[in-house]
């Protein structure tokens, strides 16, 4: 009734099917116009719901028989990730041509986490000889969780010593700086990264995604596209280890790619916020502009 008595245009929802979601308001259509958006990276499901907003790499056209709502394609990615508000060293050299050996990492919520993540990853540890693999994540503040997590690993001949865990950091500046110790980001499949591989490429260390086939398992697509990081993008898992592999075998060349990479995100529409922000506005104008067509008509 609040949304009703003013006058909302044009409603967003931004948790989906998440927790403490507000979608039994949006089927009472109060608003003419409900879009959802960001939080949840899947259709609704709701006829009530008008619009999902995506870009060409996460929601293709060809894709529109996965979701109730309509498709809307931002410009160049569907997020943005602000710039950090504080200045922060970002090391060029990759960690690996002063460690000897490879380090890969995910910041990403365990429960992306899963049995066959974990499996395909603990191939590449047996694969790259003498590399790690940095978990960092909440949940492992719990020693619980992490003898549970390391088991896993060890249950696919994976020793405790390859897997470094860390839990949540006190701080945003405490926690990307932690990137600097990582050579390469993984993400997880089939429930893609968003803020952490955003965070990841912002302080250049690259990542290694799987492409999907819906829009919550080509957020990583999506990013690298956007980075020109084509070679970054794996087909299947095989091409995973394929891509691994050869990405691996050079130092110096993954150190290029990191400095290259951390030259090219000062400039990269993802972080632009204030371009994402003119493309949001106009795409809300547009959408509005064919609603009141379809009254006069």
């Amino acid at each position: 009734n609040l949304i009703r008595e003013n006058g909302v245009h044009i409603l967003i929802d931004m948790s989906g099917h998440t927790a403490k979601n507000r979608l039994p308001i949006f089927i009472n259509k109060p608003a003419p116009i409900q879009v959802t958006w960001i939080g949840y990276n899947a259709s609704t499901g709701l006829k009530e719901i008008d619009y999902i907003i995506g870009d060409q790499y996460v929601t293709p056209l060809e894709n529109k028989n996965q979701f109730t709502e309509n498709i809307l394609q931002l410009p160049n990615i569907w997020s943005c990730l602000s710039k950090p508000d504080f200045k922060i060293k970002k090391e060029i050299s990759s960690p690996a041509l002063k460690n000897g050996f490879i380090t890969f990492g995910s910041f990403n919520n365990l429960s992306k986490i899963n049995d066959n993540v974990i499996d395909v990853w603990s191939e590449i540890l047996k694969r790259i000889e003498n590399s790690k693999l940095f978990i960092k994540a909440k949940q492992l503040d719990n020693l619980v969780i992490v003898e549970n997590i390391k088991r896993k690993f060890q249950k696919n001949g994976i020793s405790t010593e390859k897997i470094i865990t860390e839990g949540k950091s006190k701080t945003r500046e405490e926690m990307l700086k932690k990137y600097n110790q990582i050579d390469i980001a993984l993400d997880p499949f089939p429930y893609s990264g968003v803020t952490t591989s955003l965070e990841a490429n912002w302080m250049g260390v690259p990542l290694l995604t799987k492409k999907g086939n819906n829009f919550y398992s080509r957020i990583g697509t999506s990013i690298n596209k956007n980075l020109g990081m084509e070679d970054w993008i794996a087909n299947n898992e095989k091409d995973y280890y394929i891509k691994i592999l050869k990405l691996t075998s050079d130092f110096n060349k993954l150190s290029q790619t990191r400095e290259h990479l951390i030259n090219k995100v000062n400039d990269s529409t993802l972080f632009d916020s204030s371009l994402f922000a003119n493309n949001f506005n106009k795409m809300l104008w547009k959408i509005w502009e064919k609603f009141t067509l379809k009254l006069i008509n």
